[in-house]
């Protein structure tokens, strides 16, 4: 639904609606878990290392609340969203969480508490390889790399939190949307398209901006690493008529915008890089 204008923002509505009816009128705290690039390359190869990590995450949290006030209960709230991707479209296993600042203790009363984020990379560090280990083949080479992780990471793995997100539901939604829920890359960070490679930006107005192209293949396997789904995008970047994968309907363009430095035989007509497309469901 993501692919399709009319159908992704039905699909987000929805989704934000349910969302909202779990969330506190509190502030909450937008924490990244990360992990190393050798941890993304064995992850790659043993999908269901995915959900260890995934499940290990609020586990992490919990405990640093737990160390923080060790003579009480206190269940924060825990929002946690996978990505499987960076802004190179790359293959980056990390975690989005917005978590309350604050939890409920065990006589149903809430109370505001503040953890040391900073403590949250070893805390994360030590959880995500134990499990990590215990998911694993018992191999001696497994055993060597879990240690090699330990000793290379001495202060833990990157765990950013310095985002704070406003307390009123609605715009917290909108946060929401805008820094958890969104698709790979939006189609504003294509800059040219020439029938077989792609070019896009990434770490747009950074010091660190750069365009990476790929060829079409690639490109769409990255986004989205599922043969449908790739099949889908696939015929939207080719297809003069993309068609909207759930209601079937073909999809309009509602304007072209111009590609930087855009090669000598691009044909906007096929170009949806930087078109606007949209459908009545």
């Amino acid at each position: 639904g993501k692919l399709c204008t009319n159908c992704g923002k039905k699909q987000t509505d929805l989704w934000a609606s349910k969302v909202q009816k779990r969330l506190f009128p509190v502030t909450h705290r937008h924490i990244v878990f990360t992990m190393p690039a050798e941890l993304w390359k064995v992850i790659e190869h043993d999908k269901k290392l995915i959900d260890v990590a995934f499940r290990t995450v609020p586990t992490v949290i919990e405990r640093a609340f737990s160390y923080k006030y060790p003579t009480l209960i206190i269940k924060p709230g825990i929002f946690c969203v996978l990505h499987t991707f960076g802004e190179d479209l790359k293959f980056n296993v990390h975690f989005h969480t917005l978590t309350t600042e604050g939890g409920v203790t065990n006589n149903g009363e809430w109370k505001n508490a503040f953890v040391s984020y900073e403590s949250l990379r070893k805390v994360w560090q030590y959880h995500l390889l134990t499990r990590l280990k215990e998911a694993m083949p018992e191999t001696n080479e497994n055993a060597q790399f879990i240690d090699r992780m330990f000793k290379q990471y001495p202060n833990g793995f990157y765990v950013r939190a310095k985002d704070r997100t406003p307390k009123e539901k609605r715009e917290l939604i909108k946060y929401l949307a805008r820094y958890v829920r969104h698709p790979a890359i939006a189609q504003s960070r294509i800059t040219s398209y020439d029938g077989n490679m792609v070019t896009f930006i990434c770490n747009k107005k950074t010091n660190e901006e750069k365009y990476i192209t790929m060829d079409v293949d690639e490109f769409s396997t990255a986004i989205l690493r599922d043969q449908k789904t790739v099949q889908f995008i696939q015929k939207k970047l080719v297809s003069a008529k993309p068609k909207c994968e759930y209601c079937g309907k073909i999809m309009q363009v509602e304007y072209i915008e111009q590609p930087t430095d855009p090669p000598d035989n691009l044909n906007l007509q096929k170009y949806y890089g930087q078109q606007k497309l949209s459908v009545s469901c």
